[in-house]
């Protein structure tokens, strides 16, 4: 699933989104079998649920610097969504850009984040999430040693 955690000539050594992922779930200590879930539940919000949605998904963005692998919502909400051809398009703040793109090569970002019908849900509810797998987080172990081991990648001196 994952590429060169170390980067490449092409994209000036920088990683890509999925081996950034595998590096920021190191720094988080995020551990094999977690489900990372980011919960927004509004009652009484004017807003409507595609935009509690991009919210969700940018606060989970927020709180990881990697976006959710889904944005779960009531099946009727998505529904609606889907009939108006929304969906949830990644829109990374320029400073924010800045910051990543010095070790990450942008254009290997997600273009959006899948909305999925989840049953559930209450109507008022949405739920980003991410969920790292045993298998993931092996690759993570043994990209993230051998990059330190060789000094290369984030690791370079």
């Amino acid at each position: 699933m994952f590429s060169s955690f170390l980067g490449n000539a092409s994209n000036g050594g920088r990683l890509d989104y999925e081996s950034f992922i595998l590096y920021r779930i190191s720094q988080l200590k995020i551990s094999p079998g977690d489900h990372l879930r980011l919960a927004l539940r509004n009652e009484e919000g004017k807003e409507s649920m595609f935009q509690q949605a991009y919210r969700t998904m940018d606060m989970f963005f927020g709180s990881f610097l990697f976006y959710p692998a889904e944005v779960r919502i009531h099946p009727s909400h998505l529904a609606a969504i889907e009939a108006q051809g929304k969906r949830l398009d990644v829109l990374i703040d320029k400073e924010i850009a800045e910051f990543i793109k010095e070790i990450t090569d942008l254009a290997t970002f997600p273009s959006r984040v899948p909305l999925v019908a989840d049953r559930e849900l209450d109507p008022f509810t949405t739920v980003a999430m991410y969920t790292l797998t045993i298998e993931e987080a092996r690759q993570a172990a043994e990209m993230i040693l051998t990059a330190f081991l060789k000094g290369e990648g984030p690791f370079r001196k």
